[in-house]
């Protein structure tokens, strides 16, 4: 009798310590999301809003040409810190006040774990006198944190970056400009727009599940920057021709477009899949003639390389963009997002950064926000949609087992 009272005490323990083990899995983002749910993360609408000017819009983007897929020396390596790795200082190397104050008063370059060996994207051309972006994300040991860097030189001798910025992984990752959230939580950002390099951009782990349940990061040639509208809201505005995209704006490929008889690879496949269900946000300014969307760099990865994929830059070239429309934001709740422009205004010189475009009319679209229900769920298990019930289910069977004869 003992003996079985000691072992359904046992089989209570084991399930009461394998759901709660469960339930802050979930909450460290075993999801795979590297944000909590925001825009990002929520599928578009059946109905979505379009904006007035989307054939304008979508036709500058195919003047620009096909989409490619970036996943090299001008996208984003990826690093995972380890407890181990030293905490290290960098130098903030930018000419800009406005970036030196955001990244003193912030301290985002103050202990930051460096993984052995890690290196920017473009590191080799870089180091041959050629300029690249040099971007690199560092993930820290907890994964609670994240930091973007922008011109990294990070040798043993010389730990030097003209941005950096600290993201807090359990946050949307938004910027919250409109709302008028001082520049100098918005210095420091390392694309155009105020948007960390993780949100949107594709993994190789996602690629080789065959589903990515996110918007894609995006970029095109637009000839400047705007101001942004949500979720990119308060970047810099420089010179912008007509009808070029908007920072944030979200373009969706048309979903009635048969992806299975396509002639894509099945790699090509699973990202036009995603550009129908969630789309792509305009993140950063391209150059001329091109335009793409953002994977993981694996240049210096010791054992995932994309051609084990068969992703290669022209995956998805094929992908018709006139078959593209300009949606509004899909929003998970919270405030409504700035209202951008219905035409783009053309600037001809260059404006100090501001947090909401400023015009002589708006598209009454972009007046009403979009209903907060619209989205539906956010993709992946939440903790709402798996970790809670099971957390319910295993408590009430483990007492059943604990209190039966």
């Amino acid at each position: 009798m003992r003996c079985t009272q000691f072992l359904k005490i046992q089989t209570f323990v084991a399930l009461l310590v394998l759901c709660i083990g469960g339930f802050f899995s979930s909450l460290r983002g075993d999801s795979g999301r590297f944000f909590s749910p925001s825009t990002w993360y929520y599928p578009v609408p059946a109905n979505p809003q379009i904006h007035p000017d989307s054939a304008k819009y979508v036709a500058f983007l195919k003047s620009v040409g096909n989409i490619s897929i970036s996943n090299s020396e001008w996208s984003v390596p990826i690093y995972y810190a380890t407890s181990s790795d030293p905490l290290v200082n960098f130098t903030c190397t930018s000419t800009s006040t406005y970036v030196q104050q955001a990244v003193n008063a912030n301290k985002y370059n103050l202990n930051v774990p460096l993984p052995p060996g890690a290196k920017p994207a473009g590191a080799a051309a870089a180091a041959t006198g050629q300029y690249r972006d040099q971007h690199m994300v560092i993930i820290s040991p907890d994964q609670r944190q994240c930091w973007d860097f922008y011109f990294f030189r990070g040798s043993v001798d010389s730990r030097k970056t003209d941005r950096v910025k600290r993201w807090d992984l359990t946050s949307p990752g938004i910027a919250n400009g409109i709302n008028g959230e001082p520049h100098i939580q918005l210095g420091g950002n390392c694309r155009v727009s105020p948007c960390p390099l993780l949100q949107g951009l594709v993994t190789y782990d996602e690629v080789q599940q065959g589903q990515i349940n996110h918007a894609i990061a995006y970029s095109v040639y637009s000839q400047g920057a705007s101001p942004g509208v949500y979720p990119c809201q308060g970047a810099n505005t420089m010179g912008l021709p007509p009808y070029a995209p908007w920072l944030g704006m979200r373009f969706q490929l048309d979903p009635s477009w048969n992806v299975e008889t396509s002639g894509l690879s099945a790699a090509g496949k699973i990202v036009a899949r995603a550009l129908q269900v969630y789309g792509m946000i305009f993140v950063e300014n391209n150059g001329p003639g091109s335009s793409g969307v953002y994977f993981e760099d694996l240049e210096w990865h010791p054992t995932k390389k994309w051609s084990q994929l068969g992703v290669s830059s022209g995956s998805i070239s094929s992908v018709p963009v006139d078959r593209f429309r300009q949606i509004l934001p899909v929003m998970s709740g919270g405030s409504a997002p700035p209202p951008p422009p219905a035409t783009n205004v053309n600037v001809t010189q260059t404006a100090p950064p501001v947090t909401q475009p400023q015009t002589s009319q708006q598209s009454p679209v972009y007046q009403t926000p979009p209903p907060t229900s619209g989205g539906g769920s956010p993709s992946g298990p939440s903790v709402s949609d798996i970790s809670v019930p099971f957390l319910i289910a295993g408590v009430l069977g483990a007492a059943l087992i604990l209190g039966s004869d």
